[in-house]
């Protein structure tokens, strides 16, 4: 796992005076918005249907420790096939009044808490990880932990953080102009963060699919 210490090198340069504590405070957060804004860093759950339910139809989407569930990817899966979101009112608009009881093949879920979906209708018959949820991750506030896969964009998250600081009024590091051009830069990082994030779920996903028709060896 990485670890702040491993970004500081591309801060502290842009920011000379400015205290480890403030820089490393500073950073995680660059570090936070920049994973909640490019999914980069994700983890797939794996769930058996039925047996790994908290309540009927629900399961308990638990990041590793050190992490917070920035939000869930959509869709999930269920049997390699995609579940779109639907919030409480458009299922009963649009699918059944009843659909808090209904049983079958999943063709929806929904966000019962922060971090529990619903399958809907829900199956009753139990099959081994046949529930995939992809959890769009950033690390906690506290004792954080960061996946090693941050260190692809360790200069622009570097950046991000010193354009924090930068804009920081009445330090001795101040300079609105140089922070603004860092922040530049790491928005355009986090465009492209997301542009491969988005390349590599799809390609993952394509390789599961082959795999399962019998065409990936």
């Amino acid at each position: 796992m990485a670890t702040l210490e491993d970004f500081l090198p591309d801060v502290l340069p842009h920011c000379p005076g400015a205290p480890i504590p403030v820089a490393e405070r500073q950073l995680l957060h660059a570090i936070r918005d920049f994973c909640a804004r490019s999914s980069y860093w994700r983890a797939d759950q794996l769930f058996t249907t039925v047996t790994d339910e908290v309540a009927a139809g629900e399961y308990q989407v638990a990041p590793p420790a050190g992490a917070y569930l920035a939000s869930v990817l959509i869709p999930i899966e269920h049997a390699g096939e995609p579940l779109f979101l639907r919030t409480p009112e458009w299922l009963a608009e649009n699918y059944s009044t009843q659909w808090r009881t209904a049983t079958g093949a999943p063709a929806y879920f929904t966000m019962t808490t922060p971090t529990r979906v619903r399958l809907v209708p829900y199956p009753t018959v139990a099959v081994t990880n046949d529930l995939r949820v992809t959890q769009i991750l950033q690390p906690a506030l506290s004792s954080p932990t960061l996946d090693d896969v941050l260190l692809d964009y360790v200069e622009a998250i570097g950046q991000g953080a010193a354009a924090r600081l930068k804009m920081m009024p009445d330090q001795q590091w101040t300079n609105e102009q140089v922070g603004v051009a860092l922040g530049a830069l790491f928005e355009e990082a986090i465009e492209e963060a997301k542009s491969m994030a988005i390349a590599k779920w799809q390609d993952r996903r394509h390789q599961r699919k082959r795999k399962t028709m019998g065409y990936y060896f």
